[in-house]
């Protein structure tokens, strides 16, 4: 993920016929025809879950990263079985780095560092509907920020659609010192709608389903100037 990212019927009534050779009946007065009221949308992730997901995110991209030897070691706390050449291809396409799978509490995730330049930590997982709400997210990118002395810039809502017929939606936080003009360092939630139409080679065990990827990265990039931007 490059710095440019850096967010149903009517039914019939039935009226029964009177059986054959018996007496007719008044028939009753006709009722309206009931209306089938719409199912409410997939409700997001579990408050726990997501909260799950933020504080491993945290762990893994925002306490370890960039540190290779502080994330090969909680990697390897978590069991975690590294992916594949092609596997990682399938998330970072020609970009360089590596990727582990996790299953923790009955949660399948991704995670991915691609190399520098847009050296990234991603934590990824597939949902039914996304999150209900990112205040887990939020929190931990808090933490951070406190921790390291930094101040927080949201940027607005990004969506963009996918060559693939996904949608993109991202939200992204820019880290840097207080009255800074430059960063290198930026928080992303990037939710990603497969609209039914999931990559078999990413989520085997989705595919053919309705779906949303959720994904939290940590990006450190050379600096770049923030004081232009919205």
């Amino acid at each position: 993920m490059k710095h440019a990212l850096a967010g149903l019927a009517l039914a019939l009534a039935c009226f029964g016929c009177a059986p054959s050779g018996a007496t007719p009946t008044p028939r009753a007065t006709a009722e309206p025809p009931a209306i089938a009221v719409p199912a409410a949308p997939k409700p997001g992730l579990p408050a726990a879950e997501a909260a799950a997901m933020a504080g491993l995110y945290q762990r893994l991209c925002l306490q370890s990263f960039p540190a290779a030897d502080a994330l090969a070691s909680a990697l390897r706390a978590l069991d975690a079985t590294e992916l594949t050449a092609r596997e990682v291809s399938n998330y970072l396409h020609a970009d360089p780095g590596h990727g582990w799978r996790l299953n923790l509490g009955g949660a399948r995730y991704v995670l991915t560092v691609e190399d520098p330049p847009f050296h990234t930590c991603a934590l990824r997982r597939m949902t039914a509907a996304g999150l209900a709400d990112d205040h887990a997210y939020a929190e931990v990118v808090r933490g951070y920020a406190v921790a390291h002395g930094l101040a927080i810039k949201h940027l607005p809502k990004h969506a963009l659609p996918l060559s693939d017929g996904a949608e993109l939606t991202a939200f992204s936080i820019i880290l840097a010192p207080a009255g800074a003009k430059t960063a290198r360092e930026t928080s992303l939630l990037l939710l990603t709608s497969y609209r039914g139409h999931l990559d078999r080679d990413k989520w085997p065990q989705a595919a053919g389903g309705p779906g949303v990827e959720v994904r939290m990265a940590h990006q450190i990039t050379t600096p770049f100037r923030i004081d232009a931007l919205p």
